[in-house]
C-alpha cells in the first residue's frame, strides 16, 4: 500500500493518501484511514505498538527515513507481518511529510522462523564436528569417551570412569565443572576455552557443551590452537596499521572476501554506520543490513575479479537507524596470513549529493524566479556596472530591449536621474553588501520619469563579483500617496471651513480665512473672492496675494462692457480653466487686466445663489502657467459652496437680526399686556376671596341659626305633630327666647300659631344640614386651593386603623341600617398616613353609597400589597354607575340638577381625591359586573429604617 502521512508541528497527526492495497493489506477502505489514523493503531499487535511510535518520534526528530516492521492483527481475524518504510521531508510550516509503502512480510517471516527452527536442529550436531567427544556426568565423571579421527593416543579405558580432576589441571577442571553445571540448569549450549601442556606445548582448545540425558552433557572438544594462533597474527598485523586505521577520517571496514565478515571496523565506520565495534566484529553487512541493494555485494565482488581493485563506486548504504546514505566505496584485495580479506573505504557524499540536488533546484528556482518576477531584476558586473542579463519586465517597463541593454553600462544608458545615486549605490555594496529599498528615480527610454525602490545584493556569477538588482516601481503609489495626502487636506481644509461657517458669524473673517487656506493648498501667487454685490469699487470681498505681485483688492473698473463679459464668461462656465492666458482666445481688455496683474494661468469657480450669479472664487498663477489638477479644481468648486453659504448665512443673520428686533419689541409690549392682565386678574382673585369668605360666613351664621330655631321646635314638640310657626313677628323669635318662654304662655298663644308638621321641620332640619356641609366643603376646598392639604402623617397599622375607623362609624352604619364586612388582613405592612383625613375619606365614600342607594346597603373591606404600595378596596351591593360617571366622579365641576350626584357630594369626592394623592397615592371606582359599586385608594408603605 503507498501512502503519505503527515505530523503537524503541533503534534496532531493524519493520513493525506492511502493507495486502494489499504483494502487488501489492512482489510481497511482507504477514506476510513484518511478520516482516523486511529484505525491503523488499534490493528498494531499490543506488543509492537510502542516500537512503532518511537520509530516514527525518531524518524521526525532526526529526519531519516523510517523503517518498521511488526505484528498486525486484521478485523477478520489475520495476523500479518507488515513492514513500513518512507522518507520524510520538512515542511517550511514546520510540519513533516511521509511518503512510504507498506509490504506485506508475513510470509518472508514464517519462512525465517521455519529457518531458524531447522538450524536450532541442527546446531548441536554441526557444532559438535570438532575432534573429541565426551560424556560427562554432572559431577564430572567420564561417562564415555569418542576419539576417532582425532590426534589422540590416550586409550578410552584411562579415560573413562575418572574424574574431570584426574585428568585435568585444578583450575580447567573447576572451569569445565562450572559450564557442566551451567549447561545441565540452564539447557542451552555452553562453551569452553582453555589451555593444557602438551609434548607439542601448549595447545588451545574449545569445549561445547550441550545436555544429552539425565544429569549428564555431550562435550564436543576442538583443538583449535591454529586458529588462535591465526586470530593473533591477524590482530598483530592490524595493529601495524592502527594509526592511519583509527585516524583516517573516512570508514574503513577489514572483511573476509568469501563472507564479508568484519574483522576490524575504525571510528569513523563506527560514526558513520551507527554500529559499535563489537557489533560489528565478527557479522557481515547483510547480516546488519548495510546494503541498500544486495546486488551491489555482488557487482563489487565481479570488479574484484575483473580489476582487483574498485574506486570511488557510488552506491547506497543504511545506517543502524534505518537512515539511507549515499557513499563513494574504494576496495582493494589483501591477504592477511594467507585469508584473502578486503580493504574498504566508503567515503560519505549524501551531504554532497543533496548540496547539488539544492543547487540545481536553486539555480531552477533563480531562473524561473528571475523571468517571472513582477519587478524588473537586472544582473550587472560590480567592476564597471555593464548589464550581464535583464529580465522581461525590465524590457517591459524600461522600453529598452534586451538587446539595446546587455553589454552596455549603466551610464552609457544613462537611466538614473540623479547620478549621485549611483555613488552612494556603489558605496553601500562596498561597505555592507547589499541594498535594501533605495528610494531613487530612473528614466524610461521615452524619458519618463519612474520611482523605484532599489534593492541589491554582490553575487559571483562566473568567478567575477557581480551585483543582482531589483527594482519595484512605485510611481503610481506615490501618486496615489500624494494624491491622497492633498485629498485628506482638502477634506479637512473643507472641514474647517465648514466648522468656521457654523460657528462664526463674521462673514469677513471667513472669507478672509477661506482665500488664505486656499492659497495655501494650491500653493498658487492669488486667491480672491468678488462679488458684483460688493460695496467696494473693484467688487473684491476677500484676497490672499504673494507680496511680489499686484493686489487686485483696490482696482477699480467702470466699463460695463468689461464686467458683462466677465459676468458671461463666469455663467457660461460651471468652471473657467485657463492653463496658460497667453494661448488663449480673450478679448484685449481681459488680456490687459491678465497683464496688468502679470496672471499667466487662472482657476475661476462662479459662487451661485440660487440660479443667481453672486460673485467668483478665482486662483491666479502668477510666475509661470500651470497644470491645474482634478483635485484642485474640486477644491475650489467645493470652497465656492462652502462661501456661498457663508454669504447666503451672513445674509440670513441680517434678516434674523431685524426680525430679533422686531419680536423683542413685540415681546416687550405682550409682556407690558401681560402683566396688566395678571394685576387685574390678581384684584378679581382677592375679589373672589372676600365675597367668597363673607358669602360663606353669612350663610354659615344664617344656617346655623336656622338649626338652632328648627332643633328646639322639634325638640319641645313633646311628641305631638301640631307645632306650628307664627303667622309674621313670631318667625323671628329667636333659640334662647324660646327656651325661656313658658309652658303657660304657650298654651296660651296657641291660638296665634300656625300647625306644622314635624316631619317638614325633620326636612327642613336634613336640608339646613345638607347646606352647612356644602358650606363647610366649599371652605375646605377654597383652603386646600390655596394652601394646601395640611397632613399629619403617621407610620401606622392599615388593619388596625381601618379597624378603629369603622368603630367610629357604627352609629352611621346603625343610623342608615348598613353592614361592613371587614377582610383586610391584620398581618399586612405599615403605612404613612394621616388617620383623621382617611377617616374623612372613608365616611364621605359611604356617605355617597348611602345617597344613591335604600337602607341596608352592605359594604366589603379588602386590602392587598401591591408594588410598594396598599390597595383598599370598598364594595357595596347597591346599584352601579356608567363608566362616564365613574370616570368624572373625583373631578370638580358643577353638576346639573337632575345629576345622581349632588354638587355636595361631589365636593366631597373631590376632597376624597385630594387627600389621597396628597399622601402619595391614588383613588377611583368601577361599576362591578353584577351590581354596586367598587371604591379603590392606594397608599405608600412605610420605609424600613
Amino acid at each position: 500500500m503507498i501512502f503519505q502521512f503527515l505530523k503537524r508541528h503541533d503534534g496532531s497527526v493524519c493520513v493525506i493518501y492511502a493507495s486502494s492495497g489499504c483494502r487488501e493489506l489492512f482489510e481497511l477502505e482507504p477514506e476510513v484511514l484518511q478520516i482516523d489514523f486511529q484505525a491503523l493503531n488499534k490493528l498494531i499487535h499490543p506488543q509492537d505498538v510502542q516500537a512503532f511510535e518511537e520509530s516514527i518520534a525518531i524518524s521526525c526528530t532526526t529526519g531519516e527515513p523510517w523503517h518498521w516492521e511488526g505484528r498486525m492483527i486484521t478485523n477478520s481475524g489475520k495476523l500479518k507481518w507488515i513492514q513500513g518504510t518512507s522518507r520524510p521531508e520538512q515542511q517550511p510550516s514546520g510540519d513533516m511529510i511521509w511518503d512510504g509503502l507498506f509490504t506485506d512480510i508475513t510470509d518472508r517471516k514464517l519462512a525465517q522462523e521455519k529457518l531458524q527452527e531447522s538450524e536450532a536442529h541442527y546446531k548441536a550436531i554441526l557444532d559438535a564436528i570438532p575432534d573429541l567427544m565426551f560424556r560427562i556426568s554432572r559431577d564430572g565423571e567420564y561417562l564415555d569417551f569418542k576419539g576417532e579421527g582425532a590426534n589422540v593416543t590416550i586409550p578410552r579405558n584411562e579415560i573413562v570412569g575418572k574424574n574431570l580432576q584426574d585428568l585435568l589441571p585444578v583450575d580447567v577442571a573447576l572451569k569445565s565443572q562450572k559450564a557442566i553445571a551451567k549447561t545441565l540448569d540452564s539447557k542451552t549450549l555452553q562453551t569452553c576455552e582453555y589451555q593444557l601442556p602438551t609434548p607439542l606445548g601448549m595447545r588451545d582448545y574449545e569445549a561445547r557443551l550441550v545436555v544429552s540425558g539425565q544429569d549428564e552433557v555431550l562435550a564436543i572438544v576442538r583443538d583449535i590452537t591454529e586458529r588462535k594462533q591465526t586470530e593473533v597474527a591477524l590482530r598483530n598485523l592490524a595493529q601495524k596499521f592502527t594509526k592511519v586505521f583509527r585516524s583516517s577520517p573516512n570508514p574503513i571496514s577489514i572483511s573476509t572476501l568469501a563472507e564479508g565478515r568484519y574483522i576490524e571496523v575504525n571510528d569513523s565506520f563506527v560514526k558513520q554506520a551507527g554500529y559499535e565495534p563489537h557489533e560489528a566484529i565478527g557479522r557481515t553487512a547483510f547480516d546488519l543490513n548495510i546494503w541498500v541493494n544486495q546486488s551491489d555485494r555482488t557487482t563489487v565482488l565481479q570488479e574484484l575479479q575483473k580489476h582487483g581493485v574498485i574506486r570511488n563506486m557510488e552506491f547506497e548504504f543504511r545506517r543502524k537507524s534505518g537512515e539511507i546514505r549515499t557513499g563513494l566505496f574504494s576496495a582493494e584485495v589483501i591477504d592477511l596470513d594467507g585469508i584473502p580479506c578486503l580493504l574498504s573505504v566508503n567515503h560519505d557524499i549524501t551531504e554532497r549529493k543533496k548540496a547539488e540536488v539544492a543547487l540545481r533546484e536553486s539555480e531552477e528556482k533563480f531562473s524561473k524566479a528571475f523571468r517571472s518576477s513582477p519587478n524588473p531584476i537586472t544582473i550587472l558586473t560590480l567592476k564597471d556596472a555593464r548589464y550581464v542579463e535583464v529580465n522581461d519586465t525590465f524590457v517591459q517597463i524600461t522600453g529598452f530591449s534586451r538587446e539595446e541593454v546587455i553589454g552596455r553600462t549603466r551610464n552609457e544608458l544613462n537611466s538614473w536621474v540623479n547620478p549621485s545615486d549611483c555613488a552612494r549605490v556603489e558605496q553601500m555594496l562596498q561597505e555592507q553588501g547589499f541594498i535594501r529599498n533605495l528610494e531613487t528615480e530612473l528614466y524610461t527610454k521615452t524619458g519618463e520619469v519612474r520611482v523605484v525602490l532599489f534593492s541589491a545584493e554582490v553575487i559571483t556569477l562566473g568567478g567575477e563579483p557581480c551585483m543582482l538588482c531589483v527594482t519595484n516601481d512605485i510611481t503610481e503609489r506615490k501618486q496615489a500617496e500624494e494624491l491622497l495626502r492633498l485629498s485628506s487636506k482638502r477634506d479637512r481644509l473643507l472641514a474647517q471651513t465648514l466648522s468656521r461657517i457654523r460657528s462664526s458669524l463674521n462673514l469677513d473673517e471667513i472669507l478672509q480665512t477661506t482665500v488664505n487656506e486656499v492659497r495655501q493648498f494650491l500653493e498658487t501667487d492669488r486667491v480672491f473672492i468678488a462679488s458684483k454685490q460688493a460695496h467696494n469699487p473693484s467688487g473684491v470681498l476677500a484676497e490672499s496675494v504673494n507680496p511680489k505681485y499686484p493686489s487686485v483688492l483696490n482696482w477699480r473698473n467702470e466699463d460695463k462692457t468689461f464686467l458683462q463679459e466677465i459676468k458671461t464668461v463666469l455663467k457660461s462656465n460651471q468652471v473657467r480653466i485657463v492653463e496658460d492666458t497667453t494661448q488663449i482666445a480673450a478679448s484685449p481688455k481681459l488680456k490687459a487686466v491678465y497683464k496688468q496683474f502679470q496672471t499667466r494661468a487662472t482657476l475661476a469657480v462662479p459662487i451661485m445663489q440660487g440660479e443667481e450669479l453672486f460673485g467668483a472664487l478665482v486662483a491666479n498663477q502668477c510666475s509661470e502657467p500651470r497644470h491645474w489638477t482634478a483635485i484642485e479644481i474640486d477644491l475650489l468648486q467645493q470652497m465656492s459652496q462652502q462661501v456661498a453659504i457663508a454669504i447666503q448665512q451672513g445674509q440670513l443673520y441680517q434678516e434674523l437680526g431685524q426680525l430679533n428686533t422686531n419680536l423683542e419689541r413685540q415681546v416687550e409690549e405682550r409682556t407690558a399686556q401681560l402683566q396688566q392682565k395678571m394685576q387685574e386678574l390678581q384684584e378679581l382673585n382677592r375679589v373672589k376671596d372676600v365675597v367668597l369668605h363673607t358669602v360663606s360666613h353669612e350663610l354659615r351664621t344664617s344656617v346655623m341659626g336656622n338649626l338652632m330655631v328648627l332643633n328646639n321646635l322639634l325638640n319641645r314638640g313633646l311628641g305631638t305633630r301640631d307645632w306650628g310657626l307664627g303667622t309674621g313677628q313670631e318667625s323671628n323669635i329667636q333659640t334662647n327666647q324660646l327656651a325661656s318662654t313658658s309652658s303657660s304662655s304657650a298654651i296660651a298663644n296657641r291660638q296665634s300659631l300656625i300647625p306644622v308638621p314635624c316631619s317638614i321641620i325633620e326636612r327642613m332640619i336634613q336640608g339646613n344640614d345638607r347646606q352647612l356641609e356644602m358650606i363647610e366643603s366649599l371652605l375646605e376646598l377654597h383652603s386646600t386651593e390655596a394652601q394646601g392639604i395640611v397632613l399629619h402623617r403617621e407610620v401606622v397599622s392599615f388593619s388596625s386603623l381601618v379597624g378603629t375607623i369603622i368603630r367610629d362609624l357604627e352609629p352611621m352604619l346603625t343610623q342608615h341600617h348598613s353592614s361592613v364586612t371587614n377582610l383586610v388582613p391584620d398581618d399586612l405592612p405599615l403605612v404613612i398616613a394621616d388617620p383623621a383625613h382617611l377617616q374623612k375619606v372613608f365616611v364621605n365614600l359611604l356617605a355617597h353609597s348611602w345617597q344613591h342607594n335604600p337602607p341596608g346597603v352592605k359594604f366589603t373591606l379588602k386590602a392587598t400589597v401591591e408594588t410598594g404600595m396598599i390597595r383598599c378596596s370598598i364594595q357595596n351591593d347597591g346599584v352601579g354607575m356608567s363608566k362616564l360617571e365613574c370616570d368624572r366622579l373625583f373631578d370638580l365641576y358643577v353638576r346639573e340638577p337632575q345629576a345622581r350626584c349632588s354638587t355636595r357630594i361631589g365636593l366631597k369626592m373631590y376632597l376624597c381625591r385630594q387627600i389621597i394623592r396628597a399622601q402619595g397615592g391614588e383613588i377611583g371606582v368601577s361599576s362591578n359586573r353584577k351590581r354596586g359599586l367598587t371604591f379603590h385608594f392606594t397608599l405608600p408603605l412605610a420605609t424600613p429604617p
